[in-house]
């Protein structure tokens, strides 16, 4: 289910959100791609073209490299946002493939 451009407007009034926040909204209410919904926004004029741009490399897959750098580091108990920042991913993403990772078991086989 897509949304009008009026409305799209209308949640960006509304909304009490950091523009990043608001995009990933309006994509999660869209059913797209940040990238899309980031360039319907600028497309109505809502941000500037080019703002807003994810992390580089933030929905790449991960490495064996960046997963065995992960676990080292987790075993040393750094806090995952640390890790994040050492491995050029979000805490979110840490925190996500952590969770992964426990759940199959494969956390401790490192």
């Amino acid at each position: 289910m897509g949304l009008k451009d009026n409305e799209i407007r209308r949640l960006w009034r509304n909304k009490d959100l950091k523009p990043d926040k608001m995009i990933q909204c309006i994509a999660d209410l869209c059913g797209c791609r940040y990238k899309d919904a980031r360039n319907r926004c600028e497309f109505l004029g809502l941000i500037g073209n080019g703002q807003y741009m994810k992390p580089e490399g933030a929905s790449a897959k991960w490495t064996e490299e960046q997963t065995a750098e992960l676990v080292h580091l987790w075993k040393s108990n750094l806090p995952t946002d640390e890790i994040g920042k050492r491995i050029n991913r979000t805490k979110r993403s840490v925190d996500s493939k952590i969770d992964r990772m426990k759940s199959d078991g494969s956390i401790y086989q490192y």
